[in-house]
């Protein structure tokens, strides 16, 4: 089964080196980046879709995806 994640943050370099590290684990993107105006607090945010291969039997939300 493929498991999803939607990364999201500030466009930043900390986001940056999230997606790195998760596309280093295997990870693969999936979609076009979105990025968004908050204009609640003025700042950019950033989102990226990805997936990954795995055999795990199931995936529910008590998963931790940083284990996957």
């Amino acid at each position: 089964m493929k498991a999803y994640r939607l990364i999201t943050g500030r466009n930043d370099a900390e986001f940056c080196r999230r997606n790195a590290r998760l596309l280093n684990d295997g990870w693969e993107i999936s979609r076009s980046a979105v990025m968004c105006f908050d204009r609640g607090r003025g700042k950019r945010v950033c989102g990226r879709a990805i997936v990954k291969q795995t055999y795990r039997l199931e995936y529910s939300s008590d998963t931790n995806p940083d284990e996957i």
